[in-house]
């Protein structure tokens, strides 16, 4: 817990008081289980606070809190790499960039070129499901033909035949 002064009255600095707050640091989960059920920004006393203080001081706190809540729920992005594709009949020219987001239940890793997309329980699993679906999305392609393929479907299987190398 950290501990600081807040003046009130800056012209005249008589009024000051004493406000106990919690630290951004308590956010954190090792923190927090030290703190129990307190909200990582409650404000534990304010004694000069009249009815109306305390009840913004409650709203802010609602914010504050869901806003905590909202930042929790984030992924955690970053990007990756491929160079292979897992299968011994493919191999890249040159690597994949990779986007993956980790949530609490699952793994998203997407690759924007062809606008694919896998989930997995980890990163390795995500991954290894995104290479089947590449792998399988340019089979397809492949086996449907550049003819009977739409505007996007098109540049995407043109953008495979550029990276993805086919071994017979």
């Amino acid at each position: 817990m950290v501990s600081g002064f807040r003046t009130l009255d800056s012209e005249s600095k008589r009024k000051q008081t004493y406000i106990e707050y919690v630290s951004l640091s308590s956010i954190f989960p090792a923190a927090q289980q030290n703190l129990g059920e307190t909200s990582p920004w409650t404000v534990l006393s304010v004694p000069w606070a009249d009815q109306k203080t305390q009840q913004r001081l409650a709203d802010l706190e609602r914010m504050v809190s869901a806003l905590c809540e909202q930042l929790e729920e984030r992924p955690t992005t970053y990007n990756a790499q491929l160079f292979d594709l897992g299968d011994s009949k493919y191999s890249l020219a040159y690597p994949l960039l990779v986007v993956v987001e980790n949530y609490p239940e699952e793994v998203i890793a997407r690759v924007s070129e062809f606008n694919l997309y896998a989930t997995g329980l980890s990163d390795a699993i995500a991954l290894a499901n995104l290479k089947a679906e590449i792998v399988s999305t340019y089979d397809r392609l492949q086996e449907l033909g550049a003819d009977n393929l739409g505007a996007m479907a098109f540049q995407w299987l043109a953008t495979m035949k550029r990276i993805i190398v086919h071994h017979d």
